[in-house]
């Protein structure tokens, strides 16, 4: 459960990292008056893995690159529109760790993602994109245009998006 308007858990979010909540606890979430809902990305959801574009721009070079290989985005996987872009969604056959690139995080195991109808802090709703089209399981990133981690050319960083942006000049 996420507060309305918020991206931080109101409770201790790790145990559901290793098993999913019982009816009863989403049903007191509910009672509670929760209203934003997180998935919970790694082994936990079936290996999930989202790719959290926070800029337009970079999603849309992603798209062009995809498309490239032949795949159009919008029919092979599910995304959803955020308040600054969009999440992708896939499955992959092992765990992978969670990894943050500049303007672009890889949300895996030991992460998580707002679901729609989430509301974000700005008051933006999270949409479903593409409601007909199921998570795609994929072999490996490299699949998807992402080679050792770096999506369409990005550094690894574990600083904030402001700091490697100041850094990248």
């Amino acid at each position: 459960p996420i507060p309305t308007r918020s991206k931080q858990a109101n409770i201790k979010w790790e145990p559901y990292q290793t098993r999913t909540p019982t009816d009863v606890e989403i049903n007191s979430w509910k009672s509670n008056g929760t209203t934003n809902l997180a998935i919970v990305c790694g082994a936990v959801s079936g290996n999930l893995i989202v790719i959290d574009f926070d800029d337009k721009e970079k999603f849309h070079k992603y798209c062009d690159l995809l498309l490239d290989k032949g795949i159009d985005l919008f029919t092979y996987t599910r995304l959803v529109r955020t308040s600054k872009g969009v999440h992708v969604y896939y499955r992959l056959p092992a765990t992978i760790k969670s990894t943050k690139f500049p303007q672009i995080d890889l949300k895996a195991e030991g992460g998580y993602v707002l679901a729609p109808p989430s509301i974000h802090p700005s008051g933006f709703p999270y949409e479903l994109i593409n409601p007909d089209v199921p998570v795609r399981q994929i072999t490996s990133l490299k699949d998807v245009g992402i080679d050792d981690r770096k999506p369409i050319g990005m550094e690894k960083t574990n600083q904030p998006g402001w700091v490697s942006q100041l850094l990248n000049g």
